[in-house]
């Protein structure tokens, strides 16, 4: 059937408490969840999308609908409980803008998604289905994902995958690694953090990570891991490609992974879901996503910050890296 969404993405959507100054007690409220994230980031570029996921009927909630909404995401997947909160995280900052976590999440919107209550219609429509991790922690929600997932691949959408692994939401660590190597089984089109890798292989190196990932789940056909300040390593059939980070004024780091993310799947879309065949392509491609995880830490903020195409290509064309 046709395909009426570039990308569809099913997970948590929630406020990040962003810490305003080191130190205090001063926050700003953001919408933010990493799926919710990829698809602004997409939808900033040009992209259509669509997300499906579940928020409380309070303050919050309602915020976050007409947040994405804003963003130009299609909301017709996002349900809206009168039973359940809507989860918070409060994302506290050191001096060089990195980030520690604190969920609060129990029995919240998100975690209580079942199946049933997704509209299958989005799970057939879109190119690409996009998911994480976080909503594999609990169920029902855990299972909804899994199945949806199986569901979207089964309908043609070709599967993409970032952990976005927050260990402060498990219960184990063994536990987290199954949940993300289930979801590695299924995808073809995967975003780690140089420490997701880690977690997963036992090799702190990017390239050895990487490597043996490849090796052991074949049906990746794409693989980035990002590397914070020192940039990041895109691999795609036997090529292997590094960008350093971008030289700019890192105020929060909030979303950067999210925009790399994003910016990918939005040039893999530009392409007809091709993957670069030669070096210089897996070159460019790597220094046009990094230059949005970049930009992204420039300001406070996942969804606030996401810059545009001409934003990145400007970035680009200076060059300046760390």
């Amino acid at each position: 059937m046709a395909k009426r969404y570039d990308i569809v993405a099913l997970g948590e959507c929630l406020i990040d408490f962003s810490q305003l100054q080191p130190g205090t007690m001063d926050f700003r409220g953001n919408p933010g969840g990493a799926p919710a994230n990829v698809l602004a980031a997409a939808a900033r570029l040009g992209n259509k999308t669509a997300f499906i996921g579940k928020v409380g009927q309070d303050p919050f909630g309602l915020f976050l609908r007409d947040s994405l909404k804003q963003a130009g995401i299609d909301t017709a997947g996002l349900l809206i409980s009168p039973a359940h909160n809507t989860t918070l995280a409060f994302v506290a900052l050191d001096g060089a803008g990195e980030r520690s976590f604190r969920f609060y999440r129990r029995h919240t919107a998100d975690v209580e998604l079942s199946f049933e209550e997704v509209p299958l219609r989005l799970l057939q429509e879109g190119r690409i289905f996009h998911f994480g991790s976080v909503s594999l922690t609990d169920l029902p929600a855990g299972d909804t994902t899994l199945r949806a997932v199986a569901y979207a691949k089964s309908h043609g959408s070709v599967i993409s995958f970032d952990p976005n692994y927050r260990a402060f939401l498990w219960d184990s660590e063994e536990r987290a690694r199954k949940a993300i190597q289930s979801g590695l089984a299924l995808a073809q089109l995967v975003k780690l953090s140089q420490e997701e890798a880690a977690l997963i292989t036992g090799e702190e190196a990017p390239e050895q990570a990487a490597r043996a990932l490849l090796k052991r789940y074949p049906g990746v056909r794409l693989l980035a891991v990002t590397c914070g300040e020192k940039g990041a390593w895109c691999f795609c059939g036997g090529l292997a490609a590094h960008q350093p980070a971008y030289a700019v004024s890192c105020v929060d780091t909030t979303g950067a992974g999210d925009a790399f993310w994003g910016a990918m799947l939005h040039r893999l879309l530009t392409a007809d879901l091709a993957l670069p065949g030669e070096q210089q392509a897996l070159d460019r491609l790597t220094a046009w996503c990094c230059a949005a995880g970049s930009l992204t830490t420039t300001k406070s903020g996942a969804i606030p910050a996401l810059p545009t195409g001409p934003q990145i290509d400007q970035c680009v064309a200076q060059g300046a890296t760390l």
